[in-house]
């Protein structure tokens, strides 16, 4: 740099965010519109999940994982805990202007996990099937190893028990009151629910 050529030593150029937000490469991707359908029989087990997302992947050039964040590593998580027999999935690749597109905090699990809970949330609320920790449970995979119809088969995992715990500790049972107490404040309160998948083959250490 001209700076260190002048001081006779090098230099050390440090981006601040308002310079680096820009050009540094990033998880725009995710936000992306994208459309889901989750197909749910009349006593509410699922049958089916379809979704299709426009993603962009880069402003001129591919990073490692430009194509796979919203591929690879977003479609094979869209079966969450739960035993779907089909997903079909579709995403078109888009070259954009935008900052380069890379692996960044999640790199496509976090907008799978999105997709499939908000339909799962849809799906509880439905006026026909208002049983929301009742429907995640009558979906969960129950038999393992599990083999999904996107990729990967899961070979341990405990999801009721997992529910069981996270609805003490969130005191699901005393919603009720909690939600009058808070009316009297004019205050709104809802109950929200949410479960993340995550795998961890790919970052397994093995130790002798």
């Amino acid at each position: 740099m001209p700076v260190g050529g002048a001081q006779g030593r090098p230099a050390r150029k440090v981006d601040w965010r308002p310079h680096a937000k820009p050009s540094s490469p990033t998880r725009t991707a995710a936000i992306t519109r994208r459309t889901a359908e989750l197909a749910v029989d009349a006593d509410g087990k699922i049958l089916a999940l379809a979704g299709q997302a426009p993603r962009p992947i880069s402003a001129g050039y591919l990073s490692t994982f430009a194509s796979s964040v919203p591929t690879y590593l977003y479609a094979p998580l869209l079966s969450g805990q739960y035993d779907i027999p089909a997903i079909y999935c579709e995403v078109d690749g888009v070259y954009t202007n935008t900052a380069p597109v890379d692996a960044y905090r999640g790199a496509g699990r976090p907008e799978a996990t999105f997709v499939v809970e908000r339909l799962i949330e849809v799906a509880a609320r439905a006026d026909r099937l208002r049983i929301r920790p009742k429907f995640r449970r009558q979906n969960f995979i129950k038999s393992l190893p599990h083999q999904t119809p996107v990729i990967m088969a899961y070979d341990a995992g405990d999801y009721e028990a997992c529910l069981d715990k996270a609805l003490e500790l969130a005191d699901y049972s005393g919603i009720a009151a909690r939600k009058a107490e808070s009316a009297k404040k004019r205050l709104e309160a809802r109950p929200g629910l949410l479960r993340l998948h995550r795998g961890l083959r790919h970052c397994a250490e093995r130790r002798r």
